[in-house]
Order: structure tokens, then C-alpha cells, then sequence
């Protein structure tokens, strides 16, 4: 590897999703910048890596990537990772695996007081993210499921998060009367009740319903998956604020 090289991560989506990623990720570690007509993906890993690492090194941070634009608009649809890696020597390195992100992050905001002065930007919700993830196993494994795959979470994926949050919620409330989620104040024992029915119930979410059939009733009300896919985001939200 040639010492001091950059490598740009070349990504394939939508003209908007690429418009959008690159104007989220204009500064930082992890930028996404246009050129010409594509678009690429930068981080300082990718600059240290062998090429046969690439596809490795640059998973964890797509998923931290696609989790936080999922957290921030659970309908945005994900970029892909072309597969091939251009270096500032010249080198280029095709890589058969592909990646799916998500490349909406939020840049920080600069506030100003009464008295004219501009205080730097507090940390990006990547940063607050990827920092939560390592310091907690539960908010990792969050990351994980959020990060993989293309398109929208279903039922199944958020199922598996909300367990996530469900087990770091019992963790840090182990004790007292309900669900520990609904104890802390994340949420309300209605809007519990209405996601676990309709993510497990075939009568309220039909084929896209974590089980084919159940024979009781459901408990709860029927929401639709846009409904629990913004409940989980705040969900994640407040874990990772818990953790930080």
C-alpha cells in the first residue's frame, strides 16, 4: 500500500438520495462527494486498508451511515456500494461484494449567543451513533440490523431491534410494575402494545406479520409499518442518548 494514498468508495443510486448524501456529508470523516456525474464515498479507514480489506473495513461504516439516515427518515431508499475502490496513485480495486447504504446524516448545527459568538458544532448524529455502538454491545448489534440490507426495515428487522432495545431497556431498569420501555417514559404502553401486535399479528399486518398465523386475538391496535418504524427510531434515539 502506498503510504499517504486516499481511496474514494464509488457509490450507484438515485440523482436525489446522491444529491442529499453529498450535501449531509460535506464535512467530516466519512464525506460523500460528487464528481463528474457519480459519486463517492471517503473515510480515513478506507485510506489505511490493504485492497483486499476494502470490503471489510467499509461494511461497519456503511451500516453506521444507513442506520442514521434510517433513524432520521425511515422511508429513505439506499445507495449501493458500486463495488470498486479508485486511489489517489492511480490504482483501482474491483471488489465483487456490494453494499448497501443509507447516506443521510445530519451536519452539525452552529449556534450563536446574544453576545455574537459562534460555538462549534456539537458532535454529528454519525459521531453520537458510531460512539454509541462502541461503547455498548446492544446499540452494535442495533447498528447491524439497521444498517443491512437495502430498502425499507419490515416488521422482521424492527421486531429484532426493538428486542435490542427492549433487553438494554430491562437492563437499565430491571425492577418495578410494566414493561421496563413504558417505566423509563421511551414510550407508552398503548404504542407498545400497538407495534407488538401488528408486528407479530397476520390479522393486522397480513403476510408482512412476523408470524403466518396466530391463534388469539391481537392485543392491540393495528399501526401501520410507517408508524413502527418511526417508533422504533425514537426508540434507538433514546438508547443511544441513555448510552452517551
Amino acid at each position: 500500500m502506498t503510504e499517504n494514498r486516499t481511496t474514494k468508495a464509488w457509490l450507484d443510486g438515485e440523482g436525489y438520495e446522491l444529491t442529499v448524501a453529498a450535501e449531509q456529508f460535506r464535512t467530516g470523516d466519512t464525506r460523500v462527494v460528487r464528481e463528474g456525474e457519480r459519486h463517492y464515498l471517503t473515510d480515513p479507514a478506507l485510506d489505511s486498508c490493504p485492497a483486499d480489506a476494502l470490503v471489510d473495513t467499509a461494511t461497519p461504516i456503511v451500516q453506521r451511515v444507513n442506520a442514521v439516515c434510517r433513524m432520521a427518515d425511515s422511508g429513505f431508499r439506499s445507495l449501493a456500494l458500486a463495488g470498486n475502490f479508485a486511489h489517489s496513485d492511480g490504482a483501482v480495486t474491483n471488489a465483487v461484494a456490494r453494499a448497501e447504504i443509507r447516506a443521510r446524516a445530519f451536519a452539525g448545527v452552529v449556534v450563536t449567543t446574544r453576545g455574537g459568538t459562534v460555538q462549534p458544532p456539537g458532535p454529528s448524529a454519525a459521531q453520537r451513533l458510531a460512539t454509541a455502538a462502541a461503547a455498548d454491545s446492544e446499540v452494535a448489534a442495533i447498528v447491524a440490523i439497521m444498517g443491512s440490507g437495502g430498502g425499507q426495515l419490515g416488521w422482521v428487522d424492527l421486531w429484532k431491534v426493538y428486542e435490542h432495545v427492549r433487553k438494554y431497556a430491562n437492563q437499565s431498569a430491571p425492577s418495578g410494575k410494566g414493561k421496563a420501555i413504558v417505566r423509563i417514559g421511551w414510550a407508552t404502553t398503548q404504542e407498545v402494545e400497538d407495534f407488538e401486535a401488528s408486528a407479530n399479528h397476520p390479522q393486522l399486518s397480513g403476510p408482512e406479520a412476523r408470524h403466518a398465523y396466530r391463534s388469539s386475538s391481537p392485543s392491540g391496535n393495528k399501526i401501520e409499518l410507517r408508524e413502527g418504524r418511526d417508533l422504533i427510531n425514537r426508540l434507538v434515539r433514546s438508547v443511544v442518548d441513555d448510552v452517551l
